[in-house]
C-alpha cells in the first residue's frame, strides 16, 4: 500500500482498508468531496458598505433555504418524505435567528465581510462541537459543515453542486458526510460511499443500508490529496476501497458481483416460503428499518413483517423530538404499508451514542450507562405518553407491537405498563379508535434483564433480545471506542449464555422471543439461535433470503444440538469454529453461506 503522501502521484492499484458500513459492490469513478475546505478571507468595510453587507448575508441564507426546500420537493417526487424530511434539520440550521443575528452582528461591530463573519461564528459553533462525543452534535456537526459550504459559494456568486446533481455512476468520498447529504444519494448516481469518520452503529451506515448504498467508512488514508478522478472498485462487503483497480481485480468483482446476483436470485425463489427446518420446525423472519421506504425492499425478499422499527430516526429527521401527530402519521403509514404481517415499534432509543439535545440533558461521564432509553422515557413522561398515544392510535390500522428499550428491572417495566394502561384509558375516554389488545414487550440488552428474564416474562407480551447491547454490556466494552472495538464480541460465551438466559425465560413463560441485534444477520449465528429456540429473527431485511436459505436447509434437532454444544464452549475461537465447521460441511458443494 502506498504511504499517505504519494497517494496523489499514484497509478498502479491501491487498496485502502476500512470498516464495512453497508454491503454491496459497484465501481465508478471516485470523486473526493472538498466542500468544506473553503479558504475565507478577511476584507474590512467602510461604514457605508455595512447595510449591503447585511443585506448580502441575508440574501445568501434565503437562497441556501430556498434550495434546499426545492432539492426537498425533489426528493419527495423520488423516493418519498421520510428520506426528504432529513434535509429539515438544515433548513433549521439556516433559519435560527439567534445565530443568524450574532453573524450580523459581527458584520455591524467588527465591519467586516459577510463571509469572515459567518465563517468565524461557524467555526465557533463547530469547534465546540468537536468536543462533544454525543452522536446528536456530531451529525449536527457534519450538517452544519455541509450548510457552510453552501452560504460561503451563494455568498460568492458561485452555483453549489450538490450530489443530486452528478452526472456519471460516482463512488463519493469525503472525511464526513451530513445526513442531508447522504438522503440525496437516494435515486442519484452516487453508488458508494467513503469516509474517514463513522463505524458500524453511525447513522453514516444505517443510511447507507436503508438506501441499499455500499459504504467503507473509518478510512485511515488521507484519501483527499488524490487529484484527478480515477476508477475505483467499493467493497462494502470486506470494507474495502480500490483505487485504479487492474483488469484482474476488475474482472474478479465482476465475477463476484454476477456469483452474489446469481446466488440471490436463486435464494429469492424461496420467498413467498415459510422459514421451516427440515423437520416442520418454523421461524418468523423479520426485518429491522429505519425508513418506509424500505417496507417495499423488505417485503420483496420476503419479510414476514417488521420486528424493529427504530422510532429515534423520526427524532433524526425533525431535529428535535416530534409531536405526537408528527408520530402518529410515520407511524400509521407504516402499518397501513406492512399490513397485514406485524410491526413492532421500539420507544425513542436516545441518549448514549445517540442524539439528544443539550437542553434536555446534563453532562454525563459515561452516557452509556446513564440516562438513556427507556430512563430518559420515564423522566420525560409527557413525550412518553405522547410516544404511546401516537403508536396506539396506530394500530387501530393494523398489526401494531410496542417495544421498550433497555429495560433493567420489573420495576421499570410495571412502571412503564401503567402508564401505558393509562394512555388507553385516555383514548378509550376520548372515543379515539385504537387496539385495546397491542402487544407491550421489551427489549433484552442488559445483562440484570437477562438473568432475571424468567420473571420479567410475567409482565410483558412477548421478548426481543437486542445483542448488540447486550454484548456491550456484558463485556464492559464501547463498541464505538476505537481502541477496544476489537474486544466487541458477540459470539462471546458469556453473551450466548445470556442470550439463552433469555430465550428460556420466554419459553418457559409462554410468550414469543425473538433476536434483532446484528447477530440476527449473522448467517454464522443461524443455526445457534435457532437451537437456543428463537422464535423470529429480526434483522436488515438484505440478509433474510440468506438466513431463509440456512434454516430451510437443517434440522431443528441438530441446531438444538449444535446450541448445547455452544453453551459449552470456553471461548470465542471455539464457539465460532464449532459454528463454521457446521455450516462448511452442511453446505459442502454449494456456496457456504459464510
Amino acid at each position: 500500500m502506498a504511504k499517505n503522501n504519494q497517494i496523489n502521484t499514484v497509478k498502479d492499484e491501491l487498496i485502502i482498508n476500512g470498516i464495512s458500513g453497508s454491503p454491496g459492490i459497484s465501481s465508478g469513478k471516485l470523486l473526493v468531496i472538498k466542500w468544506h475546505k473553503i479558504p475565507v478571507k478577511k476584507e474590512n468595510l467602510h461604514a457605508a458598505e455595512i447595510d449591503t453587507e447585511v443585506r448580502r448575508f441575508r440574501d445568501a441564507i434565503t437562497d441556501a433555504i430556498t434550495e434546499i426546500t426545492r432539492l426537498k420537493r425533489d426528493m419527495i417526487k423520488r423516493i418519498g418524505s421520510d428520506v426528504a424530511d432529513i434535509l429539515e434539520v438544515q433548513i433549521m440550521i439556516l433559519s435560527d435567528e439567534e445565530m443568524n443575528r450574532r453573524i450580523v452582528s459581527r458584520i455591524r461591530e467588527e465591519k467586516v465581510n459577510a463571509e469572515f463573519a459567518y465563517d468565524n461564528e461557524i467555526r465557533t459553533v463547530t469547534e465546540s462541537l468537536k468536543k462533544s462525543t454525543n452522536e446528536y452534535f456530531r451529525q449536527r456537526l457534519f450538517d452544519i459543515n455541509g450548510i457552510r459550504a453552501k452560504v460561503l459559494t451563494n455568498l460568492r456568486g458561485l452555483r453549489h453542486q450538490t450530489l443530486v446533481s452528478i452526472k456519471e455512476p460516482s463512488i463519493v468520498a469525503a472525511k464526513a458526510l451530513s445526513a442531508g447529504e447522504i438522503a440525496q444519494i437516494a435515486g442519484s448516481n452516487v453508488v458508494g460511499i467513503v469516509t474517514r469518520e463513522g463505524g458500524v452503529t453511525s447513522h453514516t451506515a444505517l443510511l447507507a443500508k436503508s438506501l441499499n448504498i455500499p459504504a467503507v467508512l473509518g478510512i485511515e488514508d488521507d484519501f483527499e490529496r488524490l487529484e484527478g478522478e480515477p476508477h475505483a472498485i467499493i467493497d462494502g462487503y470486506q470494507g474495502k476501497l480500490i483505487i485504479n483497480p487492474t483488469e484482474d481485480t476488475i474482472e474478479r468483482y465482476n465475477e463476484r458481483y454476477l456469483n452474489y446476483a446469481r446466488e440471490q436470485e436463486q435464494l429469492l425463489v424461496a420467498r413467498d416460503e415459510p422459514a421451516a427446518t427440515l423437520d416442520g420446525h418454523r421461524v418468523n423472519l423479520l426485518a429491522n428499518i429505519e425508513l418506509v421506504s424500505e417496507i417495499d425492499m423488505a417485503l420483496s425478499v420476503g419479510a414476514e413483517g417488521i420486528g424493529l422499527y427504530r422510532s429515534e430516526f423520526m427524532y433524526f429527521t425533525h431535529g428535535g423530538l416530534p409531536s405526537e401527530e408528527q408520530q402518529f402519521k410515520v407511524y400509521r403509514k407504516i402499518v397501513e404499508k406492512i399490513s397485514p404481517r406485524p410491526v413492532t415499534i421500539r420507544t425513542f432509543d436516545l441518549g448514549g451514542d445517540k442524539f439528544i439535545e443539550d437542553s434536555l440533558r446534563t453532562f454525563e461521564v459515561n452516557p452509556f450507562l446513564g440516562w438513556r432509553a427507556i430512563r430518559i422515557s420515564l423522566t420525560l413522561r409527557d413525550y412518553f405518553k405522547s410516544q404511546l398515544r401516537a403508536i396506539l392510535r396506530a394500530s387501530a390500522y393494523g398489526d401494531v407491537s410496542i417495544m421498550l428499550p433497555m429495560i433493567c428491572n420489573i420495576d421499570e417495566v410495571c412502571e412503564s405498563k401503567e402508564i401505558f394502561e393509562q394512555v388507553k384509558k385516555e383514548l378509550k375516554d376520548e372515543g379515539i379508535a385504537f387496539n385495546p389488545e397491542t402487544r407491550f414487550g421489551i427489549m433484552i440488552e442488559i445483562p440484570s434483564a437477562a438473568i432475571n428474564a424468567i420473571s420479567i416474562a410475567k409482565y410483558v407480551d412477548f421478548f426481543s433480545i437486542g445483542t448488540n447491547d447486550l454484548t456491550q454490556y456484558t463485556l464492559a466494552v464501547d463498541r464505538g471506542n476505537e481502541i477496544v472495538s476489537k474486544l466487541f464480541e458477540s459470539f462471546d460465551p458469556a453473551v450466548i449464555k445470556l442470550t439463552a438466559m433469555a430465550i428460556k425465560g420466554a419459553r418457559d413463560a409462554g410468550i414469543p422471543v425473538s433476536v434483532c441485534g446484528e447477530m440476527a444477520g449473522d448467517p454464522l449465528a443461524t443455526v445457534l439461535l435457532v437451537g437456543l429456540g428463537a422464535s423470529a429473527l429480526s434483522a436488515p431485511y438484505s440478509t433474510l433470503p440468506q438466513i431463509k436459505n440456512i434454516i430451510r436447509n437443517i434440522f431443528y434437532r441438530d441446531a438444538q444440538d449444535i446450541a448445547k454444544k455452544a453453551l459449552d464452549a470456553e471461548s470465542t475461537g471455539q464457539l465460532k469454529n464449532l459454528l463454521a465447521n457446521y455450516l462448511t460441511e452442511h453446505f459442502e458443494g454449494s456456496s457456504c453461506p459464510i
